[in-house]
């Protein structure tokens, strides 16, 4: 019986496992992320399968310690009908990214409310 091969739709998880040498463009987007000024947002897009989530492991990776990335998946979200409750999800998230305690995280949106 012949042995069955695939290549798993799994992330990388560090730079270290790039694999198609996009560690220049990681490095490019992390300089100018330390040197800007301003708050920004980034969005990563593309297809399916294309390296996104890849991208951004490599990218946190590179600015640990310097910058707190804040990753809100709006993925697991979009199939629900949140309303009101997505503000909230996100808010949690980035409170959650910036290292807030639980209580102080559930006072918080609870007197959003």
């Amino acid at each position: 019986m012949a042995k069955k091969t695939g290549c798993p739709d799994k992330p990388v998880a560090s730079i270290t496992e790039d694999l198609f040498n996009v560690s220049t463009y990681v490095n490019g987007l992390c300089s100018f992320i330390r040197s800007c000024d301003t708050p920004m947002t980034i969005s990563i897009q593309g297809d399916w399968g294309s390296g996104k989530t890849s991208m951004m492991n490599m990218i946190k990776e590179n600015l640990q310690g310097s910058i707190w990335p804040i990753w809100f998946n709006t993925w697991q979200f979009s199939q629900f009908d949140m309303g009101n409750g997505l503000a909230f999800s996100m808010m949690d998230v980035l409170l959650k990214g910036l290292d807030c305690d639980k209580d102080f995280r559930k006072k918080l949106l609870n007197g959003l409310v």
